[in-house]
């Protein structure tokens, strides 16, 4: 039976937010909130969201909030937020660009990219000279770092168990929803994954919920979840709940 919550909190990336979808009733949240038959508390899902960002915001939303349940879709681990002012911006997979390079390419592995800062109608001056300055910060990373990839799944990985401690702390149940098996360290070379799996199996899989790609019904034309999707993963998370 489901145990009755008061409202229902909501944090990820485009994939839960809802990109390429029009009508806000046809986004993942509201079909939530409706199968649940829960109010949202708060929406904080934001297309191209960084872990750390979802940590961050989730911890300053819920510190002081009880029985509301945290649906939370899990973001990819090449993402990252820098602070400013009051505000929290996020490097995401529209900010980085591809490189074809055979060194800057590790197999069986991510691509590495290169970061490139985009200008998005920002009038601050000193604003757009931090981001250029992470970008190149990034880039010196990606060159001399060889252990870029594995840092980044690592400093992932962290997000994710301290996220998962602030919620038990705070007696907040949660479902997290992991996209295509996205924490699967299986795909790394030997080495690597020896060294990822002592701090991915700190992360708590209870209360992990996976979904496929074929299950999510992507919209060719926006790489996202269609309509028929959203409404997939509000099922799936329904009956995950519901268990």
């Amino acid at each position: 039976m489901l145990k009755k919550y008061d409202s229902l909190y909501i944090n990820g990336c485009s994939n839960i937010w809802g990109h390429g979808i029009k009508n806000e009733e046809d986004k993942c949240p509201n079909l939530l909130s409706k199968k649940l038959d829960l109010p949202i508390y708060k929406n904080s899902s934001l297309c191209g969201n960084s872990m750390k960002g979802i940590l961050y915001s989730t911890v300053n939303d819920l510190k002081k909030v009880e029985n509301t349940l945290c649906v939370i879709g899990l973001t990819f681990q090449d993402r990252s937020p820098i602070s400013f002012g009051n505000h929290q911006y996020n490097y995401s997979y529209n900010s980085y660009e591809y490189i074809n390079e055979k060194d800057w390419h590790t197999k069986h592995f991510l691509d590495k990219r290169r970061y490139q800062w985009k200008q998005d109608n920002t009038k601050d001056k000193n604003l757009e000279n931090v981001f250029k300055s992470y970008a190149n910060y990034k880039n010196e990373l990606i060159k001399h770092d060889n252990k870029f990839e594995t840092n980044l799944y690592r400093e992932f990985f962290y997000d994710i168990v301290l996220l998962q401690s602030f919620l038990v702390s705070q007696k907040i149940d949660y479902v997290f929803i992991e996209w295509h098996n996205h924490l699967d360290v299986s795909v790394i070379e030997r080495k690597r994954k020896i060294e990822l799996n002592c701090y991915r199996t700190e992360i708590n899989f209870d209360n992990i919920l996976n979904i496929e790609w074929d299950e999510m019904d992507i919209n060719p034309g926006t790489g996202h979840p269609s309509i028929l999707g959203c409404k997939n993963i509000s099922e799936k998370v329904y009956d995950f709940i519901s268990r």
